[in-house]
């Protein structure tokens, strides 16, 4: 008989902690792509206050379940004029009804054309926003819950705001839910 056959719970924490390695191991792997920069003017938890600088991106609608993600994906991938591919970048960006790839450091001065009409390259204009930070699959019920959170936090903090939510995703779909990072952004007032 083995020691682990006569310790069977000794055998359980030993599967678990492996398996909880190997887990981490391929969530951080989500942290090999490089996020937009952005400075913090204030942090209380979860919540947040930064300044973005204007932010070259490759758009698509995303009215619906629509494969948005893909048309993107496609276009980073190679499915542009130079057949280049582009190096991914977080966060993925939702707001107003379109889904923004962030464009690297390398590309934002002369990214290749999209070669889909529904692909577009634009820019998102420098702005100061408030982040409330959130982990789990993302919902229409989680996005309202978190967007609730921050603005009664922004009301707390007598900041003011503008009512247009961008939800910011930072993993990869195989990201267990607790270890997701999900934003909600507000612009605010001046």
């Amino acid at each position: 008989m083995s020691f682990f056959s006569q310790h069977p719970l000794v055998s359980l924490a030993i599967f678990v902690g492996a398996s909880g390695l190997l887990c981490t191991s391929c969530v951080s792997s989500d942290s090999k792509y490089p996020t937009a920069a952005y400075a913090v003017a204030q942090t209380d938890g979860a919540f947040e206050v930064r300044s973005y600088p204007q932010l070259a991106v490759v758009r698509t609608s995303s009215e619906s379940d629509d494969g948005s993600f893909m048309r993107l994906f496609r276009y980073i991938g190679g499915a542009n004029a130079t057949q280049e591919k582009i190096s991914m970048t977080t966060p993925v960006f939702m707001e107003k009804g379109t889904m923004n790839f962030v464009l690297p450091d390398d590309k934002k001065a002369h990214p290749p054309k999209p070669t889909q009409d529904n692909v577009q390259l634009t820019t998102l204009p420098a702005r100061r926003v408030a982040t409330y930070r959130f982990s789990g699959f993302t919902s229409r019920k989680s996005e309202a819950t978190a967007l609730a959170r921050l603005k009664t936090w922004l009301l707390s903090q007598k900041i003011s705001f503008r009512d247009e939510p961008t939800y910011a995703y930072y993993n990869s779909p195989f990201t267990l839910p607790h270890l997701r990072r999900n934003e909600v952004h507000l612009p605010l007032e001046p």
